[in-house]
């Protein structure tokens, strides 16, 4: 058995001893991101799990000659739904208008896409 002689404080790493290793969530404490640069808060991004499948839809919803009041339509949805989403995480109460707007238009979007290209897959357009 391993013997610590002197104080450890609360949520400090010692030599291969990771028991005090607890995060600031489990300590009840809600800490933000902040830009050293700026001195304040800054808003994390999360796009890049929303961008890839997003590019894909609207490469082939061009690719299938749909009009392009729809494939504007489907960028368009993604592209305010990304910006509400991040000015929403700026904000200081949670969950903010913002943020969940943000959501809904996003995951719209993403199905709104999706299911143009299996109606188209099966003909209906």
């Amino acid at each position: 058995m391993m013997t610590i002689t002197g104080s450890i404080r609360w949520g400090e790493k010692t030599d291969g001893d990771l028991r005090n290793d607890v995060s600031p969530a489990r300590r009840g404490a809600v800490e933000r991101p902040v830009d050293p640069a700026a001195g304040g808060p800054v808003a994390f991004g999360n796009a890049a799990e929303y961008i890839p499948p997003y590019l894909a839809i609207l490469i082939l919803l061009a690719l299938l000659d749909f009009q392009p009041v729809w494939i504007h339509a489907v960028g368009g949805a993604m592209l305010l739904g990304r910006v509400l989403h991040a000015w929403g995480l700026s904000q200081t109460k949670q969950p903010s208008f913002g943020r969940m707007s943000g959501m809904i238009l996003t995951q719209l979007a993403l199905i709104g896409g999706a299911g143009a290209l299996i109606g188209c897959a099966f003909g209906a357009f």
